[in-house]
């Protein structure tokens, strides 16, 4: 598959779990097998993707507004983003053969969406006609973005805590905590259909470690 054409590998999981890191060593191991690799960042770089870094550079959680009811403008502006890498950057490199590895992916996409419409002030306004679950993961399958293989990490909170520290962020608020509690209960339920092929890995091992386990995860699904 892989010599044929190409395919998309998602690193995924909650906030500080090691996904940038793993996402530059696992393409530079592929690289080093003599594979053409794109590395994905999680925003895209048009005006849209900097408009989200920047609001993310103010604000832990992503949002248009603070005041504003239910987070659906939010949910569709990040889904923009998204189809626009899809369209721009990832689709165009499997179509040539090559190597997609991304620093986050659809997983996150409906874990981190689904927690917010299920904690909004109105709690979606399509209440009572569909879950935002359902609602969330509709508008990923009719997008058709999926990766082949979904890297997704799992990390105590204690050491996410610790993590997003150490890196420069504030502790989370006990809500924060619950909040990513419940995105990691959504992205471990996830079906294949939406996400591709799941490999669950601890993100506490070494990173070196965590490289190979990846890479022998793309070996056993996509040999070379």
């Amino acid at each position: 598959m892989i010599k044929e054409q190409g395919f998309w590998l998602a690193i995924d999981g909650v906030d500080a779990v090691g996904k940038t890191t793993q996402m530059k060593l696992v393409a530079k191991r592929v690289r080093d097998r003599g594979k053409d690799v794109v590395c994905v960042e999680e925003f895209s770089d048009s005006p849209l993707g900097e408009m989200i870094r920047l609001i993310l550079a103010k604000n832990r959680f992503f949002s248009l507004s603070s005041d504003q009811g239910s987070p659906v403008a939010d949910i569709l502006t990040l889904m923009t983003d998204l189809t626009y890498r899809f369209e721009t950057v990832i689709n165009p490199a499997l179509k040539a053969g090559k190597i997609v590895v991304s620093d986050r992916g659809t997983c996150s996409f409906i874990g981190y969406q689904t927690a917010h419409l299920e904690t909004s002030q109105e709690n979606f306004y399509l209440r009572g006609k569909v879950s935002p679950k359902d609602w969330v993961e509709k508008l990923v399958a009719s997008s058709f973005i999926c990766p082949n293989l979904t890297i997704l990490f799992y990390l105590s909170e204690k050491e996410m805590v610790k993590r997003i520290v150490k890196r420069g962020g504030s502790p989370p608020l006990e809500e924060e905590k619950m909040f990513l509690r419940r995105v990691s209960e959504i992205m471990d339920e996830l079906p294949e259909v939406l996400i591709g092929k799941v490999v669950k890995i601890d993100g506490e091992f070494p990173a070196r470690e965590v490289t190979e386990k990846i890479v022998e995860a793309i070996n056993l699904h996509f040999p070379p």
